[in-house]
């Protein structure tokens, strides 16, 4: 990198880690995230268009796949007929983009867009795409089935909200509470004790008044389209989160209203959609705009290799706080790396 002094070398991960993090890269899909991030972003600027025009029924992002049928999108309320560059499918229930668009374009089309919905996290595959929910819409997920399997799609959903593009920047906060059991490093995730679980579900649910009132009816997504506000506050409970504090967070969860999201171990009362975990696979149900819905999915985290993911993105957070070790009789201070500015203040 052309930011590091010569002279230092950067902090190496264990092999392990180093190994995890390869295979994480290798089935990532990067190009698949891509299309993910520049999607949501060009279509935050299509919501940003419509608030404009009409405050009224404004859409906002139930879920969206990649992969084998393109970039398609759930909205609810559904827009009538098309919408910027995505056509309606063939039975209307969702949005696709228009395959004449390649990546370029859509990188134009998204370009100076922040994203919306930054919530927005995958949950595995269906029909050899990636299926994506916005959690921001769902409120409240409660993960259910045995312990490893919840544990480890729990810490999935955490790593993805600390790493994915159109997160960074645009939460207000990221907890996790309960026996989370990942690198304590991890940017910019908030570890909270179980003492202070309650406290902190208290203090987020006054928030969800306080951005009810501002949205004034309108969905926070809208309003953060126009103007980048009321950001959300994201926890993910894991194990032994207390009951009162997850009871709490699941009442302050109010789908695109208050601009607080829980993921959690559950089951547990006021969830909105549950995700229920089998071996490698997962059933997940909830409410897509006005209507039940649900979706077999192919999952498959795996505690142990999350937690080694979690661990190299820990050490990438030391070395931007220019955490490195000097070679041997070059040992001189290193000031942190400033970052670029936010694009938010533009």
């Amino acid at each position: 990198r052309p930011d590091r002094r010569r002279g230092w070398a950067i902090a190496r991960n264990r092999a392990p880690v180093e190994a995890a993090e390869r295979r994480a890269r290798a089935i990532a899909g990067y190009e698949a995230m891509r299309w993910a991030d520049l999607g949501v972003r060009y279509l935050s600027g299509l919501i940003e268009q419509m608030s404009s025009e009409d405050h009224e029924n404004i859409p906002s992002l139930v879920f969206m796949k990649v992969g084998k049928t393109g970039l398609e999108i759930v909205l609810s309320p559904p827009p009538p007929g098309r919408l910027g560059w995505f056509s309606p499918s063939a039975d209307g229930a969702s949005l696709v983009l228009d395959s004449d668009l390649d990546i370029e374009d859509l990188e134009l089309l998204a370009a100076d867009h922040w994203p919306a919905w930054p919530a927005v996290v995958s949950l595995g595959e269906t029909g050899g795409s990636t299926f994506m929910i916005n959690l921001e819409h769902a409120g409240s997920l409660s993960v259910e089935g045995g312990s490893r399997e919840v544990r480890g799609a729990l810490a999935g959903i955490l790593l993805q909200l600390a790493s994915q593009p159109w997160s960074q920047e645009m939460l207000a906060g990221l907890y996790a509470l309960g026996e989370a059991t990942l690198d304590d490093r991890l940017a910019p995730v908030q570890q909270v004790a179980a003492d202070k679980a309650l406290e902190l579900a208290e203090r987020l649910d006054r928030v969800a008044d306080a951005r009810e009132e501002l949205a004034a009816g309108l969905s926070l997504s809208a309003v953060r389209a126009v103007a980048c506000e009321a950001l959300p506050n994201v926890v993910v409970a894991f194990p032994g989160t207390p009951a009162g504090a997850l009871r709490c967070l699941a009442e302050a969860a109010r789908p695109e209203q208050s601009g607080v999201v829980l993921a959690g171990a559950g089951p547990f009362p006021g969830a909105g959609w549950r995700l229920v975990l089998g071996d490698g696979d997962g059933l997940l149900e909830g409410k897509g705009g006005e209507r039940p819905c649900s979706w077999e999915l192919k999952t498959g985290w795996d505690l142990e290799e999350v937690a080694l993911v979690a661990e190299a993105l820990g050490t990438v957070s030391d070395r931007d706080r220019a955490m490195v070790r000097p070679i041997p009789d070059m040992a001189t201070a290193v000031e942190p790396v400033p970052r670029p500015p936010s694009r938010r203040g533009e």
